[in-house]
């Protein structure tokens, strides 16, 4: 069952189109965002889902104790969409769905803040944003 449940979530992170269970049992978060976390971006990765063939957007981060934690953003398209661009090297502050994979420890990110910049991800029922196909940050 926690194969399932982690299933969904990774679905969910790039909001594949694939539905295992119709409905609310897909959309339902699981674990509401923890804290927000601060890091470094060591590394942005764009990788292709699997289920549905979409790119998302992955980020490694260095946190203050050195230690480096994977988080599953959007999908790329999102990004462009909303003109928000993420380097190696930005610190961002992310709050988001703490999940287990590989025997590691990710974050499935709901909000994005570097600066005085900020993009909402997913809405508070864990919902992508870019199901919608308007940008968070600017309504369009």
């Amino acid at each position: 069952m926690a194969d399932l449940a982690m299933s969904l979530r990774m679905r969910r992170a790039f909001g594949c189109a694939v539905l295992l269970f119709a409905g609310a049992a897909f959309a339902a978060r699981i674990n509401p965002p923890g804290p927000s976390i601060r890091g470094a971006v060591m590394e942005v990765e764009e990788t292709t889902c699997p289920a549905c063939r979409q790119v998302g957007v992955t980020a490694v981060l260095r946190l203050e104790n050195d230690r480096k934690l994977t988080v599953h953003l959007a999908p790329k398209s999102y990004f462009e969409l909303c003109d928000f661009r993420l380097r190696q090297g930005d610190v961002i502050d992310v709050a988001g769905e703490r999940v287990r994979r590989d025997g590691g420890e990710a974050l499935v990110a709901y909000t994005l803040k570097r600066g005085n910049e900020s993009l909402t991800l997913r809405d508070a029922e864990g919902r992508p944003m870019w199901e919608s196909r308007r940008c968070a940050r600017c309504g369009y």
